[in-house]
């Protein structure tokens, strides 16, 4: 199974405002560039479903905003591989 850290593009690609989606296994994850508000947003949510009708659906299951600098992309990182094998609590 590939890690989140194999899989991620390095630092720039999101310093210049793309954004990224990727999976492990039906376990998926959008990161999400606000070059304005300069932060990353990620996002994890599960199935077969694209994050527009997933969020939509109120499907997402965790949400984390990070710096948008080298320092909280280590953290948006760490964090999602944390997240991507986490069990959400039902509420």
């Amino acid at each position: 199974m590939a890690s989140i850290e194999e899989q991620l593009p390095a630092f720039h690609y999101f310093h210049v405002g793309n954004g990224y989606t990727g999976n492990i296994g039906n376990r998926r994850y959008k990161i999400i560039t606000d070059r304005n508000e300069k932060k990353l947003t990620a996002h994890v949510y599960d199935g077969p479903l694209c994050y527009e009708l997933t969020k939509a659906r109120d499907g997402i299951l965790f949400t984390g905003e990070f710096e948008l600098t080298e320092e909280g992309f280590d953290q948006c990182r760490k964090w999602l591989e944390e997240k991507m094998r986490e069990t959400p609590r039902n509420e």
